[in-house]
């Protein structure tokens, strides 16, 4: 019987996780988990256990997508208590696929500081450090050397999940490479005749596969695709409407506000006002 894709990867998980003794999960580009490696640090997977840190866990890991996504290469950061992270992206040509996340470890052999982050949250979020403390010597400090191979080894890791077609993008390759590339170049000229011009379609064939893969129109899918990023800035930066604008490939801010409204039912100040609440 032929595996699964999400066997294959949870197979490539754990040989990955069994070498380099840290935690490897996979995540496709809309940061959604499909393999989930088991925890290899123990310290780590007792702070999940409880809820609030687990959130900041996770809002992390949103560091890193941000920070991948941004360079198209691996991207190490350091997690809400110290420790050290490294997101790797899977890409399909120019088009961003996929995510590979591994951890924790630590590159400060004094783990003082560590101990330090433990009682200070722990007085922030009410338990007792005690059980986190005893884990703490024991996360791994493996050094730059080993750390730098770590970030190769992981990006080879990602371009054999892409050679091997196995995080593939179903059926609708083609729709979805597309789509793909709508979404991470929302900033620049997506226009019919852009698109057609790059992947070699004429425009009636762009608009039927786009029919046909989506149920929408490729000029439907562009707007969709950046009010919902727009929705996104407006809930996570400080930044204006007319940058915001800006961002999403909308520079006219009389058009975005009204696009915006069409798309959502409210002006971008008022999508602002109620996160406000």
């Amino acid at each position: 019987m032929p595996y699964s894709q999400n066997e294959i990867l949870a197979e490539i998980t754990k040989n990955f996780a069994t070498i380099s003794n840290v935690t490897v999960s996979i995540f496709d580009a809309n940061k959604n988990c499909v393999v989930s490696g088991s925890d290899n640090i123990p310290f780590c997977e007792a702070l999940r256990k409880n809820k609030n840190l687990h959130i900041k866990c996770l809002e992390c890991d949103k560091i890193g997508f941000k920070g991948c996504s941004a360079t198209k290469k691996p991207y190490l950061y350091h997690c809400h208590m110290g420790l050290v992270e490294i997101t790797a992206p899977i890409m399909f040509g120019d088009t961003l696929i996929g995510y590979i996340i591994i951890g924790q470890f630590s590159d400060q052999p004094d783990k003082s500081e560590i101990k330090k982050a433990v009682v200070e949250t722990s007085k922030k979020y009410g338990f007792n450090a005690d059980n986190l403390l005893t884990y703490v010597d024991d996360i791994p400090c493996p050094g730059d050397a080993y750390i730098n191979a770590l970030s190769q080894l992981v990006e080879m890791c990602a371009g054999y999940i892409w050679l091997k077609n196995i995080l593939n993008l179903g059926e609708r390759d083609l729709a979805m490479e597309i789509r793909l590339y709508i979404a991470s170049h929302l900033g620049e000229d997506l226009s019919v005749g852009v698109l057609c011009n790059k992947y070699g379609l004429s425009q009636t064939a762009l608009y039927q596969l786009f029919k046909k893969s989506f149920g929408a129109s490729v000029i439907q899918i562009i707007r969709n695709e950046r009010i919902s990023k727009a929705k996104e800035l407006l809930r996570e930066s400080k930044i204006s409407i007319s940058e915001v604008a800006q961002q999403v490939g909308i520079p006219d801010a009389n058009y975005f506000t009204r696009t915006f409204k069409q798309v959502t039912g409210k002006t971008p100040k008022q999508y602002a006002k109620t996160i406000d609440l």
